[in-house]
């Protein structure tokens, strides 16, 4: 008879593959990266709840950089709404590893290099796109002068809030 063992945590690594161009994207992506393999790596429930608090900040400023410029250039669609999704649910986790309960944190570690991977090469990748297009400021976080937010007008909005 043959035991079922747990399969191991899929490696995130960061790579050149993953750069997206704007430097200040990239900076943040690999830190995303960082910050996972350090919550994969801990042993003991301390370092485990730590690496998460930890990766949560992260997550809380990374998604809410993307955020502001969607904001700024008027960025249609549900970039915004599936960063809130994943912060729930990170802090969801987050609060039952506090009570001692980490099963939900082992299937997290497991998900994550994939949602990662598939968000950064589909969401980030058009929003970095987008951006470039408008001729986005990067570093001061502004259009040119004259350009305006896009909108694509209220007769084609939905009411999921995209256009």
């Amino acid at each position: 008879m043959t035991t079922r063992s747990e399969p191991a945590a899929p490696a995130l690594q960061w790579t050149d593959e993953l750069a997206l161009g704007v430097p200040r994207v990239d900076d943040t992506h690999r830190e995303f990266v960082d910050c996972y393999q350090v919550l994969a790596a801990a042993e003991t429930p301390d370092a485990r709840l730590a690496a998460l608090e930890t990766f949560i900040a992260h997550c809380e400023r990374h998604f809410a950089q993307e955020d502001r410029w969607m904001k700024i250039v008027g960025f249609p669609g549900c970039h915004e709404a599936e960063h809130a999704r994943v912060l729930g649910v990170l802090r969801e986790i987050r609060d039952l590893l506090a009570q001692g309960d980490t099963t939900w944190l082992a299937q997290l570690i497991r998900e994550i290099p994939e949602w990662f991977l598939t968000h950064a090469a589909g969401m980030d990748s058009a929003l970095v796109l987008f951006l470039n297009e408008r001729g986005f400021d990067f570093e001061r976080e502004t259009l040119p002068d004259g350009a305006q937010p896009f909108s694509c007008g209220p007769a084609a909005c939905t009411t999921a809030g995209g256009c």
